[in-house]
């Protein structure tokens, strides 16, 4: 028969070619679905309404897997929530389950991990075997640019720690409108050293609180 088989008022059709279509009558591949679509494998089937057009739910782990190689039967890299680490999304690079490795991490809190699954910050980058580099890279003459922005509140700063396994002991600190005006202070052994103030002084920091170049209103060369 070459007419497509339509089941339930064309709620279902399969085609000659053999494509089938779940809510509409011409498939153009071998699984066309019209609507909203539900993967489900837990014990208890999803009743509610969702707010996406696709909604994979398992009673473990609920991820999607991605294998490229012909015939294989292991996925390269996996896509998901991981049951077993309080239901976080991960996007791992692995043949194993998505917790096997820690490539992505994405926290209710929205805490973002890049090798560390367990972000204490916003973005959280580890690395244990070798060097963790952050790189911001650039082409065709354009500059690359970290901008740490601070509100001009009171106090507010812009802050680079230099930290150890127990604490930050040393930092470059750019603090805005502290008493009206702004300055720069940067810190070895958790100390503050060498400031440099909105004005342009160079205040060293000695036994005395501060000794300032240049001493006048001139400028001074060191």
């Amino acid at each position: 028969n070459s007419n497509p088989v339509a089941i339930g008022n064309a709620k279902m059709t399969i085609q000659q070619d053999g494509n089938v279509g779940i809510g509409l009558t011409a498939p153009a591949e071998k699984l066309h679905v019209h609507g909203q679509t539900i993967l489900d494998n837990n014990t208890t089937a999803a009743v509610s309404s969702i707010p996406t057009t696709v909604l994979v739910t398992d009673q473990g782990d609920a991820t999607i897997g991605f294998a490229p190689r012909a015939g294989g039967t292991e996925a390269s890299a996996i896509i998901g929530i991981d049951d077993s680490d309080s239901d976080k999304f991960k996007i791992s690079y692995t043949i194993n389950d998505i917790g096997a490795v820690n490539h992505f991490v994405l926290q209710s809190d929205g805490n973002v991990g890049i090798g560390t699954s367990s972000p204490g910050t916003l973005l959280h980058i580890s690395r244990t075997t070798s060097n963790a580099e952050l790189k911001i890279g650039t082409g065709g003459g354009y500059d690359a640019i970290l901008n740490l922005y601070a509100p001009e509140a009171g106090g507010a700063q812009s802050q680079i720690l230099f930290s150890d396994s127990v604490s930050a002991v040393g930092s470059i600190i750019y603090t805005h409108n502290s008493g009206g005006s702004d300055f720069m202070t940067f810190a070895t052994a958790s100390t503050e050293r060498v400031r440099i103030t909105s004005t342009g002084r160079l205040q060293v920091k000695g036994t005395s609180p501060y000794i300032e170049f240049p001493d006048s209103a001139a400028d001074a060369t060191i």
